[in-house]
């Protein structure tokens, strides 16, 4: 796997995975430039920078594409549960897979790479700041509050409820543009995932 890394007119990062060397440097930033963002993402982003802005915010990550390591994130607006999708948080073996199939994968507004293979807390809080200082860079770090809505034992029934209620897919969480196009469109509880339903990390 090759990493490039380029940084962008108005100071945004991003990065782009390629299964082999890509022809030239200008190849690869052409390549991030084109896939950072699309109308969606264009749309979202001035309500998501208002609730980075704040000194405190509210995250929560759940499975939804059929892959256990490939998180939907969502921030809270306004405190009250209304949510905005924000990105996909995938592993790094995840991202290795994706490759197999699909080069270059481009982490830009709507993805951010784990730092780690595999999921975990830690590296789930640490993504979503990565993201944020990569794609706001003129704002300064809020403290982020994770609840990651899995476990060993099930999805509770009023999460279901939610999941339930959403547009399919949901907005703004395209699976094919991040090379997860083979994932299940249908929400399929795992009956390993937990109960309660999220653990918090302050």
């Amino acid at each position: 796997m090759i990493v490039v890394e380029a940084l962008l007119a108005d100071r945004r990062r991003a990065r782009a995975f390629f299964r082999e060397l890509p022809l030239d440097s200008q190849a690869a930033d052409a390549a991030v430039v084109a896939r950072y963002w699309d109308d969606e993402d264009h749309d979202r982003e001035p309500a998501l920078r208002r609730i980075v802005a704040q000194t405190n915010v509210r995250a929560i990550a759940y499975p939804t594409s059929g892959h256990r390591d490939v998180l939907q994130v969502f921030l809270d607006e306004n405190g009250r549960g209304d949510l905005l999708f924000a990105c996909v948080l995938v592993s790094g073996a995840r991202l290795r897979d994706m490759l197999t199939r699909s080069s270059p994968i481009v982490e830009g507004f709507g993805l951010q790479v784990l730092p780690g293979e595999h999921l975990s807390m830690e590296g789930i809080r640490t993504a979503l700041q990565v993201w944020v200082e990569r794609c706001f860079p003129d704002i300064v770090l809020p403290s982020i509050t994770v609840e990651r809505w899995t476990g060993p034992e099930g999805i509770l029934h009023e999460l279901l409820e939610w999941l339930y209620a959403q547009p399919t897919p949901i907005q703004g969480a395209s699976q094919t543009v991040f090379g997860l196009d083979d994932a299940s469109t249908e929400l399929r509880p795992d009956p390993e995932l937990a109960q309660p339903p999220f653990e918090a990390a302050a």
